[in-house]
């Protein structure tokens, strides 16, 4: 017996790519900002969140679409 994810195919790739940002982009913009402090203290804060965010709406999403799943 075979079951298939609710999350194989496009949007566990959404998912893949939502942690991908969250865990290196988001830190190399930090790295960009830094090398060259061009940005002000309540930047670094701001774009601190984001990963934070990020993993609290990909939790919350994949919790919906797992109950949606009969």
């Amino acid at each position: 017996m075979s079951t298939v994810s609710s999350l194989s195919g496009p949007r566990g790739w959404l998912i893949v790519g939502l942690v991908v940002v969250a865990l290196l982009g988001i830190p190399a913009v930090l790295w960009y900002l830094t090398t060259g402090m061009r940005a002000g203290y309540g930047v670094y804060v701001a774009l601190a969140m984001v990963p934070a965010l990020l993993f609290g709406a990909i939790g919350v999403w994949t919790a919906l679409r797992h109950r949606q799943t009969p």
